[in-house]
């Protein structure tokens, strides 16, 4: 396990031999069609194929089976108990698989175990072995020779525990600097719940005997059939409690009213434990982030540090100097240090990529002459080319910024940046109204610069509307439409469509043989499908707010991604079995009698067994995770075919299911299922203290060791987290409650002690709204433009240059001449003889002069954009 990875060269770099064999020489080819390379590795996609398969070959094989089988099949009855029909009448959990508790869940409790644990150990052992020979994929960062090479890391080699252990002696601020803020606090975020898993299964400790002990033994019926005794999973759960309700008080047993009673004031005080100690450590953790987040606001760099995004700016401002001249009259002309207007700029932006494109033809042709020892005619063609497309771009350069210096409102957007030359300037002014429309003129902080979608902020505030009504649109749709595709999933899945056909007539028969099979298989397929469905929901929805929403920024789009991802969550997977029938149905149901969503509440602990199998087999997904076969197949064919910036590549479009937005969502979706069937049933606590603390680990190391640094926002993405956690204890709080209330004794008293938590709940979510975690406080912020006064403005503007400015790319007058360009083309010749050095340099005079002069004897500046 700690072994130490093979140094070795950096990725995509194989031998000239190699390169020379495939005819390729480094040649950068469209990378669009290679994307699927990586869809295909996606272990999602792995999963769907299989079932997809092995649905189309039962569907094929029942074509064939034989005649009296097909006829048995019509001949059942069309509404048995646990047909499909009868599943509809008991409501969408029913349909997506998620069933009430019953003998038998312990077998498949134990099922679960066994599956996750083997596939989470194995999915280690083929990480421990692909880590030694693909460490540019699994630890990026410890390669020597990688542009990401960082020697500070810790040496997993040098721990007992490797890998595992390596991380954790990563300290707060190296974190930050190769994950950012936000990856930071992913990690604090499972760190968080583990600590919370462990105080609430020592409050389990309690509840454990409680159940066992003063609850019912056996299950509630009139026929003596009907009344088996509890399983152990039963016993310790709140079934052996809530199956006394169903009993009339003259067939109770002697004293079981009153041990009852004692249970339910267990849980009505265990309501408040839950609640006090949860808060607790949630404040704890927050006032962590609170430091972390005050020393990086600190160490913002200029000029993010000091720059503000404005929107909505009128007409007579919809320019550089106007704007400028504006903040100017409202501030000191010392004040502003920049104004920035987004230039509507689609085809200048064309035209540079085109450019772009043709100079790294021009280069990997160049290799392969060198590769080859001879002269190719497609070089000079392209360089010609090269020549007449940056000529175009640097035209339409400068027309595009004549019309914006003019204040052309079809190239000037009503969004802009201004940077102000301290910090205090920015501070003052972004707490300001400076109209009396609060929409005018609307001052927000920015993200990284490379992170900025210019596009989004170029759009017209009309259009901005627009678009985001439609997302929103397509949001609700998705709401709506989700929930058939869950349970035509689970109905595909169930036991009960598998022994329709023919191919799975073994099934049937081992069934049969053996029938405590049966809850033990339907359990686990439930809970993969259900897993399975849910997993496809992050690249929906990603795409839905990366097209259609405007936000400045995609650092933003993982934010509003996880506030979604969460929701459905919550929704189709948790309160699902309060879902009656269908989730429109519902919605009916409590708008026309608001009182009864408490009683549909309370159905949501008697399957609190199907969401311990689901918290188990998350282990199985973590692990799954620690593969990254996406980047694995993209590295191994991309270096296959000798293309350059492979890592680059290798990273990309990985945003969806593994973005922060998505990580952060099940993350906090585990906590509050934790924290929601603490009481009903504690065993599920020391599933999810297994869960935090290996994800913890395989995300500390996956952010720290292998994965590219991401935008980062600072812990946005923990705040909203942190509000979540808020709402999954007041659910918490009102599910409770609610089954108390069904009790036929107490007269509701424990109810109402249990209930009135809400009240220190609203208390502490306002004691933490007040709490100011965006901005720093006033005098940090003089005390930082006091030791930053002694720096110099050429010392801020070679920082600008090392963080970014906040101009689009393409209007960056930071470029390379063609007459810069002409001696590194005749540089790469030095194997050519002098006469054909001449002729080539000869040659390449002859273009810059076609293009050298456009007024006059002044030679234009034909400009190529340049990698930082």
């Amino acid at each position: 396990v700690g072994a130490r990875p093979q140094r070795v060269r950096a990725a995509g770099h194989c031998c000239p031999c190699r390169r020379k064999q495939l005819g390729l020489g480094g040649v950068e080819l469209n990378p669009r069609p290679i994307h699927l390379a990586g869809v295909v590795a996606d272990m999602r996609i792995f999963r769907s194929l299989l079932l997809l398969g092995l649905v189309v070959s039962a569907a094929v094989s029942s074509r064939d089976a034989p005649e009296s089988a097909r006829e048995k099949r019509r001949s059942r009855p069309r509404g048995p108990p646990g047909s499909f029909r009868s599943k509809a009448e008991q409501g969408q959990a029913a349909l997506q698989g998620v069933k009430r508790n019953s003998n038998g869940d312990f077998e498949s409790l134990v099922s679960a175990l066994e599956a996750s644990a083997f596939a989470t150990l194995l999915c280690i052992g083929i990480f421990v072995c692909l880590k030694r020979h693909y460490p540019e994929v699994f630890a990026n960062r410890l390669v020597e020779g990688s542009e990401e090479y960082d020697s500070d890391l810790p040496d997993p080699f040098l721990y007992t525990g490797g890998w595992l252990a390596a991380p954790e002696d990563i300290s707060d601020d190296k974190m930050v600097a190769v994950a950012g803020l936000d990856g930071l606090m992913l990690c604090e975020l499972f760190a968080l719940g583990h600590r919370v898993a462990r105080v609430l299964l020592a409050v389990g400790v309690f509840m454990y005997p409680a159940h066992y002990f003063l609850g019912r033994s056996e299950a509630s019926g009139k026929a003596p059939h009907e009344r088996r005794k509890f399983d152990v999973l039963m016993r310790v759960g709140i079934d052996s409690m809530i199956s006394s309700w169903d009993v009339s008080v003259d067939k109770l047993e002697e004293g079981e009213r009153e041990r009852n009673l004692v249970l339910l004031w267990i849980h009505a005080l265990g309501v408040w434990c839950v609640t006090v100690l949860v808060v607790r450590h949630v404040f704890a953790a927050h006032y962590r982030f609170i430091a972390l987040r005050s020393k990086w606001l600190k160490s913002l760099p200029y000029p993010r540090s000091s720059t503000l995004i404005v929107e909505n700016i009128p007409d007579e401002q919809r320019s550089d100097a106007e704007l400028r001249r504006y903040f100017e009259t409202l501030f000191t002309k010392e004040a502003i240090g920049r104004a920035y207007i987004v230039r509507r700029s689609r085809k200048l932006k064309r035209l540079v990529e085109e450019a772009n494109r043709l100079e790294r033809k021009v280069v990997a042709t160049q290799a392969r002459e060198d590769l080859a020892e001879t002269r190719l005619a497609s070089g000079d063609a392209l360089t010609a080319q090269l020549v007449l497309a940056v000529r175009e771009a640097e035209a339409y350069r400068q027309v595009v910024a004549d019309r914006a210096k003019a204040g052309d409102l079809k190239v000037c957007s009503s969004s802009g940046f201004v940077t102000f030359t301290s910090r205090r300037w920015c501070r003052l002014a972004s707490r300001e109204q400076l109209t009396h429309d609060k929409y005018v003129f609307k001052l927000s902080h920015p993200p990284e610069p490379r992170d900025v979608r210019w596009e989004d902020l170029a759009r017209d505030p009309m259009f901005k509307s627009t678009n985001d009504a439609i997302a929103w649109g397509l949001v609700i749709a998705i709401f709506l439409a989700w929930a058939p595709v869950t349970v035509s999933l689970s109905a595909l899945t169930s036991l009960d469509t598998l022994e329709t056909y023919s191919m799975f007539a073994w099934l049937s028969d081992l069934l049969a043989r053996h029938p405590s099979f049966r809850p033990v298989l339907e359990g686990v397929l439930a809970t993969g499908a259900l897993n399975l469905a849910m997993s496809y929901l992050p690249t929906v929805l990603y795409f839905v707010t990366d097209r259609f929403l405007t936000l400045s920024s995609g650092a933003k789009v993982q934010v509003q991604l996880q506030n979604m991802y969460w929701t459905f969550l919550m929704v189709f997977v948790l309160l699902v079995t309060a879902i009656n029938k269908t989730l429109l149905h519902s919605i009916g149901m409590v708008l026309e009698r608001p009182r009864s969503l408490f009683g549909e509440v309370a159905k949501i602990p008697s399957s609190s067994h199907f969401y311990v199998n689901y918290m188990v087999l998350g282990w199985s997904v973590v692990g799954f995770e620690l593969l990254r076969l996406t980047p694995l197949i993209k590295f191994m064919f991309y270096r296959q075919i000798g293309l350059r910036d492979v890592r680059e590549k290798v990273e990309a479009d990985n945003d969806d299911y593994y973005g922060l937005g998505g990580r952060m969502a099940r993350a906090t979706f585990m906590v509050t299922m934790c924290i929601t069937f603490s009481s009903s049933l504690p065993i599920i606590n020391a599933g999810a203290l297994l869960y935090f603390t290996f994800g913890g680990k395989v995300y500390r190391w996956l952010l720290a060791y292998t994965e590219t640094k991401k935008p980062d926002l600072g812990g946005r993405s923990w705040m909203l987290a942190l509000r979540h956690i808020f709402v999954s204890i007041g659910i918490y709080i009102v599910l409770v409650s609610s089954l108390l209330a069904q009790a036929p004794w107490g007269r509701g008293i424990p109810s109402t002690v249990a209930a009135s938590a809400l009240v220190f709940l609203v208390g502490a979510y306002l004691r933490f709204s007040f709490i100011v975690w965006s901005i720093l406080p006033f005098e940090d912020i003089a005390s930082s433009d006091f030791h930053s006064s002694r720096k110099t403005w050429a010392f801020q503007q070679a920082q600008a240059m090392v963080s970014g400015e906040y101009v689009q790319e393409e209007h960056i007058p930071h470029m390379k001449t063609i007459e810069d360009l002409l001696p590194m083309l005749r540089s790469q010749q030095r194997w050519m003889p002098a006469s054909g050095t001449e002729e080539l340099a000869g040659r390449m005079e002859s273009l810059a002069d076609e293009v050298g002069h456009v007024e006059g004897d002044r030679p234009s500046h034909l400009r190529l954009p340049l990698k930082r």
